[in-house]
Order: structure tokens, then C-alpha cells, then sequence
């Protein structure tokens, strides 16, 4: 079903490419909010199904439910867990305004930061919703997205209050903390930022002792110290050789368009800003790849869905906005038609998504759930 969402939203910005759309907004919320009833309502439906499943109804395998949340969830998470399990015990109400949240927080913001743009729009759907039942991660990323809205209009109050709060449903987002002060820098600055980067990025997990500290201060009691050593270390690794050309071609690719946007007559200095900040949160996919594959496991899977996903199709977005020709339009789109595909193609567990199962189709079927 996700894609044939993926397929109304991809002809949707073709059809962009060519002409102008009006009522952009509400085509936006004729797509996104059957989208989110779609994901609101699955049942048995993504990897996490079970441990949310048995958390909201309190079945946690022969310890206290409070004790069982402290070593598996975010206190945020569980705060937030509890106060609708307080209004409501139906699982489909608690899914259904989970998604309606995730969706309408994350769709909007991003439609909203590249102004109004469905080719941006088109590379989320493809991609984002195959992780929609990471609950808590979704959550989070919804904050994040509406945290990169105040580094641009600068307003660091909602900015931080955004940011703790994302933290407390995923400990993930720690990382992006200080991406407030990297806007507006120059581009040498970024070059010589995203360089530090690199020369840091083999000793990162040397961090995850004190990582593990902030997580006990805050409640969080799971052993982040199991995760050392990458997927190559506890054997599960794709091959790496055939990732990482992915992310090369993929940050090339991005790094042409934006060169061609240097030469576009509707960049402006404020459009040039948002395309380099973007531009190096989405490089940043590479170094957590790296990270993932060899130092600390599920970098590469979790931290990317901020930067891969989220940061790149608001840099999609902005691109797009900027390219004026319109054979380097339809260009890029066939370049980001090739991104979703190959995402698609990479998917694992697709059986955990088909056959769809909902409260409504499919209720009684049982799956496998890896």
C-alpha cells in the first residue's frame, strides 16, 4: 500500500516539473492524511509491533512494567505511552493519533521548509513510512523537523525546548544537538567542520561510556555499550563496498545539482544558506554509514533516517525550487526517482509489510515477526 502512495506522489511531482500546481495544499493533505489513516490502523504491521504491542498492555515478561520501560524505552516515550493508555485502552485509537502526529509533524514541516514541494515530498513518502512503526524514532524525528525550522528562522528558545524533547522520546537525536550554531556558516567553514568530522569519526566510539552516563541520568537504564564494534563485528554487515558506493553516488549526485543551483536566477543569499546547511547534514549519511559498518551498530540505520531521509529531501526540495531550466529539473527528478528505487530495492522483511493487514483487512492474520 506505501507504494501506491509512492507511485501517486511520484507522477504528482513529475507533473510539477512541467506545469505549476495550484491548491499545492490541498493536494498535500489529500495524499498525507489517507497516508496516516493507512499506517494508523495496520495491525501486527513492522519490526518494533511486539514490544509496543505488550508495553501498551502491560506485558512484559515477568517484570514490572516500569522497570521493563527504564531498559527499553525513552522516558518521554513513556510518558506519552502512559497518558493516552490513561484516556483509552484500544491500541488502534493510540496508533491511529500515534501516525496522525507523526505524519501530519514530519509531511507538513518538510512541505512547509521547502516551500511547498512535491518532489521533496515524493522522495519522503518513498522512503520514510517503511520505518513509521519505529514509534518512539518517528516521534522524535517529528521534533526534529520542526527543531531545523527554528535554526533557520534562529530562534534558539524552540529550538532547544524541541530538541529535549525529541531526545526524550529517542536518545538518538543527542547527536544533533549542536547543528543549531553550524547555520549560516561559509563554505570553507563547512568544508573544514565536515573535515573534524571525518578525522572523529574512527575513534566515536570511544563516546559510548559517557553516552551510556547520560542515558542513566536521564532515566534511560538500556546497555548502549552492547552496540560497539558495527554490524561487521557482530556479523550482520551487508557488503559495505556496494553501501558505500550508494551514499557516494548519492552525495555526488546532490553535490552536481547544487553546483548547478549557484547559476540559478532565483537563488538568493537565505535559499544559498538553507542549500549548504542541508547539503551537509545529508553528507553527513556517509560518516554514519562509516560509523555504523565498523564502530557502533545501528548508526547507520537509525542516524540516517535524520540525515538521508529528513535533511535530504528538505535539500531535494530546496533544489528543486531553485533549478530553472527545466531539462535540469526533469534531470533531477529521474536522479531522485533512482534514490527511492534503489531504497526500495535494499528493503529487508518485506513480509512484515505484505500481505497489508489492518483493524479493517487481514485482522486475523498472524506473521512471522523477526
Amino acid at each position: 500500500m506505501i507504494e501506491f502512495f509512492t507511485i501517486f506522489a511520484g507522477v504528482i511531482a513529475l507533473v510539477s516539473v512541467r506545469l505549476q500546481i495550484s491548491n499545492r495544499l490541498i493536494l498535500f493533505w489529500l495524499i498525507i492524511l489517507p497516508l496516516a489513516l493507512l499506517d494508523g490502523l495496520r495491525w501486527e504491521m513492522g519490526t518494533d509491533w511486539v514490544n509496543y504491542y505488550n508495553y501498551y498492555f502491560g506485558e512484559t515478561l515477568n517484570v514490572s512494567r516500569e522497570k521493563w520501560a527504564r531498559s527499553h524505552f525513552d522516558p518521554g516515550f513513556v510518558i506519552y505511552t502512559d497518558f493516552i493508555r490513561s484516556f483509552t485502552s484500544n491500541y488502534s485509537i493510540y496508533l491511529l493519533t500515534t501516525s496522525l502526529i507523526i505524519y501530519i509533524g514530519i509531511f507538513y514541516g518538510v512541505f512547509k521548509l521547502t516551500g511547498r514541494n512535491f518532489l521533496a515530498l515524493f522522495y519522503l513518502i518513498g522512503t520514510l513510512p517503511w520505518y513509521a512503526g519505529s514509534l518512539r524514532q518517528m516521534l522524535a524525528c517529528t521534533c526534529f523537523v520542526w527543531a531545523l525550522n527554528s535554526v533557520i528562522n534562529r530562534k534558539v528558545i524552540s529550538y532547544i525546548v524541541l530538541m529535549l524533547l525529541a531526545i526524550s522520546f529517542h536518545s538518538t537525536a543527542f547527536g544533533f544537538v549542536p547543528m543549531y550554531w553550524f547555520y549560516g556558516l561559509t563554505t570553507l567553514t563547512y568544508i573544514i567542520v565536515l573535515f573534524i568530522i571525518i578525522l572523529i569519526a574512527p575513534f566515536v566510539d570511544k563516546l559510548l561510556p559517557l553516552f551510556q552516563k547520560i542515558l542513566y541520568f536521564y532515566g534511560y537504564e538500556k546497555n548502549v555499550l552492547l552496540y560497539s564494534g558495527g554490524v561487521q563485528f557482530h556479523g550482520l554487515a551487508p557488503n559495505p563496498i556496494l553501501g558505500f558506493a550508494r551514499k557516494i553516488i548519492t552525495i555526488g549526485g546532490l553535490s552536481v545539482f547544487t553546483i548547478l543551483s549557484k547559476s540559478s536566477a532565483k537563488l538568493d543569499i537565505l535559499l544559498w544558506k538553507k542549500i549548504k546547511y542541508f547539503f551537509g547534514l545529508s553528507f553527513l549519511t556517509v560518516i554514519f554509514y562509516y560509523i555504523g559498518i565498523y564502530k557502533i551498530m545501528y548508526v547507520a540505520g537509525r542516524l540516517d533516517i535524520y540525515t538521508g531521509l529528513i535533511a535530504t529531501s528538505i535539500l531535494i526540495g530546496l533544489l528543486d525550487q531553485v533549478l530553472t531550466k527545466k531539462s535540469n529539473r526533469f534531470i533531477f527528478y529521474l536522479f531522485v526517482l533512482s534514490l527511492v528505487g534503489v531504497f526500495y530495492y535494499r528493503l529487508l522483511w518485506m513480509d512484515l509489510f505484505h500481505p497489508y493487514s489492518s483493524i479493517f483487512y487481514n485482522y486475523d492474520l498472524h506473521r512471522e515477526l523477526h
